[in-house]
């Protein structure tokens, strides 16, 4: 016999605050930005595409109980590192993104074997130790970026370098390579660009998940989820098991980074060049400058630049 539950409106409010707070305040910011309805339908399934990636490379550790992987942004500075070396090698569009994927499996995979390595050390504290590995790294990756290529890694062209002679500058145009999975095979609908490819590539995927969990492998990492101890007395092998996930992880998110190059901030009011401009200053360096959207440099810094929109630090989503 089913016990009916009277839900009323106070339960409502409580089980559901967060969406009901998403909801109020897009619609108060929505009208008060002065966006037109094609602009927000395009940058929101443009971000849904790629933040779809993301969120595949979170399945694979939480599958294995290792909760959500903070540490997936190791993935995403190998991601950059391989586009700074494509972008020196002037190899635009699609080949310069398969290669960049190609070049950032090497270094995603020993980040994420570091990384795995470290949480197995820390079971029972994943995410809060995937949290501060973002903070170490970084610091390796802007020794790497900063002072190391140009004077120890070979840079062929000055133009992204820093006026010093070594060190990449703060922010390297990606407007050849910016978007081109976006534009592959796009469907233009009332405005509104659909990129076909991208989810076309996330369809594949998510089948390559549904598949994985099946394998002996994806079976271990289910039983090392529910319960570690009865996965060690199983003959499971629970500190390699992990340390594969989290390495899939670290692939994924490197993955996702160098197929698509994170979108510029775009100020409404930067220049007077050009209305568009392409935000170039990071926190910890040089004072703001811009970059116009066709890669031109522009002598007026940008008036809307804020040390929290920046867009070099690898550590941002």
């Amino acid at each position: 016999m089913k016990i009916k539950k009277n839900v009323n409106g106070f339960d409502f409010l409580q089980n559901n605050l967060v969406p009901l707070m998403f909801i109020i305040i897009c619609a108060i910011c929505i009208p008060l930005s002065d966006f037109s309805p094609s602009y927000l339908l395009n940058e929101i399934v443009t971000r849904m595409g790629r933040n779809i990636f993301l969120i595949l490379s979170l399945l694979i550790p939480i599958m294995a109980g290792m909760g959500l992987n903070f540490g997936m942004t190791l993935g995403a500075m190998a991601g950059q590192v391989a586009l700074i070396f494509v972008t020196d090698w002037q190899i635009w569009g699609i080949p310069g993104v398969v290669l960049a994927m190609i070049l950032s499996v090497p270094f995603s995979v020993l980040l994420g074997l570091l990384c795995g390595k470290l949480m197995n050390m820390a079971k029972g504290r994943e995410m809060i130790l995937g949290y501060m590995m973002n903070y170490f790294v970084t610091g390796l990756y802007q020794l790497l970026v900063l002072y190391f290529m140009g004077s120890i890694i070979p840079i062929k062209h000055a133009s992204i370098m820093l006026p010093r002679g070594y060190g990449i500058r703060n922010t390297v145009g990606l407007l050849n390579m910016r978007q081109c999975l976006d534009n592959e095979f796009a469907i233009l609908y009332k405005g509104v660009k659909i990129p076909v490819l991208n989810f076309i590539i996330i369809a594949l995927l998510c089948l390559f998940i549904v598949w994985f969990r099946r394998t002996k492998l994806g079976q271990d990492m289910r039983a090392v989820g529910q319960d570690m101890e009865v996965a060690q007395a199983a003959g499971i092998n629970v500190d390699r098991t992990r340390i594969i996930s989290i390495i899939i992880s670290t692939v994924f998110a490197c993955r996702i980074w160098a197929t698509c190059p994170p979108t510029p901030v775009m100020p409404r009011s930067a220049c007077s060049a050009s209305p568009r401009c392409w935000l170039a200053a990071p926190a910890w360096r040089e004072p703001p400058s811009a970059m116009c959207s066709w890669g031109s440099s522009c002598s007026t810094p940008c008036s809307s630049w804020r040390p929290g929109r920046v867009s070099p630090s690898p550590a941002m989503p």
